[in-house]
């Protein structure tokens, strides 16, 4: 699998920073490259919990993945265990799109 490149993505511009606790998870827009969410991951925020939390948020026509850059893998809402820490971009179930190019 090759190595992916977000520099085009960093680019877009800082979100907004909590002082009480900085992100170590960032969430963005596999179409626009814009960061559209994060949290902190204190170590015991599960995938599914996260799944959960982006889905009070955030929009989509259909179900989701995430794709984590770090490991070049993706997530689903399925998968078990703890969020990892890292970037992660939102992917469109059955649409083609960015995430399909990765």
């Amino acid at each position: 699998m090759k190595s992916r490149n977000f520099g085009a993505i960093e680019a877009v511009g800082p979100m907004p920073q909590v002082t009480l606790a900085t992100r170590n998870v960032f969430v963005y827009d596999g179409t626009a490259g814009a960061l559209v969410g994060g949290c902190r991951q204190f170590g015991t925020t599960s995938i599914a919990e996260f799944f959960f939390c982006l889905r009070l948020f955030i929009v989509a026509p259909t179900d989701f993945q995430l794709y984590h850059g770090e490991t070049n893998q993706y997530v689903t809402a399925d998968d078990q265990g703890n969020l990892q820490l890292g970037t992660y971009i939102v992917c469109s179930l059955g649409f083609p799109g960015p995430c399909d190019s990765f």
